[in-house]
């Protein structure tokens, strides 16, 4: 039996940290995945996987239209962040040393 092989890339990683911040907003246990195509995967943190990277700190996630302001901490849930997630495009997840 003759198999192909396709060569792929391998699956973007989810980065999770103990915050999020989005514009003002700040949420707990998050996790973002970049995927190819530019759309934002998230979903609740609940324990490390397979291709999870844990960040000690907060993440960030920006947009052109939709600035980070690191003077609000202002409490989102999951579903209201998603809402906010896609009323916004282009974002671009910064890591604690990015987010300086």
């Amino acid at each position: 039996m003759t198999y192909s092989l396709e060569h792929s890339s391998p699956p973007h990683p989810y980065y999770a940290s103990h915050y999020l911040r989005v514009g003002s907003y700040l949420t707990r246990s998050i996790a973002v995945q970049s995927l190819p195509s530019g759309a934002l995967d998230i979903r609740p943190f609940t324990e490390e996987t397979e291709r999870t990277i844990f960040i000690n700190g907060t993440i960030a996630l920006v947009s052109p239209t939709c600035p980070l302001n690191e003077t609000g901490e202002e409490p989102i849930t999951l579903s209201e962040l998603e809402r906010l997630l896609s009323q916004h495009s282009s974002w671009q997840l910064l890591l604690p040393r990015e987010t300086r």
